[in-house]
């Protein structure tokens, strides 16, 4: 028996020996061609963010997180009363830091508010790889926080809300 296309009469499909119809594909040519394009459109969007994420990692991220920050008060260092903190870096990476920024926290023990007022202290000091950096800070205290009033400053932990480099 020879295979003789023939049109289904309800449809207006072509139709095979097993009267199975035959459905051409949703995409024609141009569905494709638009595929195609959109899928180019979307990789010249995602190669190049890709590459910038790829690159701040591999030259920001991992070299900051070999960088290790020391805070201490009361210290031996930091005889001047009015900079009791002392703040240290230390820079493990293999990047020289050309500048410093930071946020400091003061927490009575066993509590979470932060009696530290929300200013940022910078440096401009280059410490090469491998070597370390510190310095005496002037307390931030928030007297504007609730129940500031109270708080014995002598029993408040310092410490680092927050800090960033930059690298050279």
């Amino acid at each position: 028996m020879a295979f003789r296309r023939t049109k289904n009469f309800f449809r207006g499909r072509p139709v095979g020996p097993d009267g199975q119809t035959y459905r051409r594909s949703a995409l024609g040519a141009l569905g494709w061609v638009l595929a195609c394009v959109l899928l180019a459109i979307v990789a010249a969007i995602a190669l190049p963010t890709a590459g910038y994420f790829a690159y701040n990692y591999f030259t920001y991220e991992i070299p900051l997180s070999k960088v290790q920050v020391v805070v201490a008060k009361p210290d031996s260092r930091c005889t001047n009363p009015q900079l009791p903190i002392f703040v240290g870096f230390v820079n493990g990476s293999n990047a020289t830091i050309s500048g410093t920024s930071f946020y400091l926290s003061a927490r009575l023990p066993g509590h979470s508010t932060d009696y530290g007022d929300y200013t940022q202290l910078t440096s401009d000091r280059i410490i090469p790889a491998g070597e370390g950096y510190g310095q005496c800070w002037r307390t931030t205290f928030a007297d504007y926080r609730a129940g500031a009033a109270q708080v014995n400053r002598d029993e408040l932990v310092w410490s680092i809300r927050s800090f960033g480099v930059t690298f050279q």
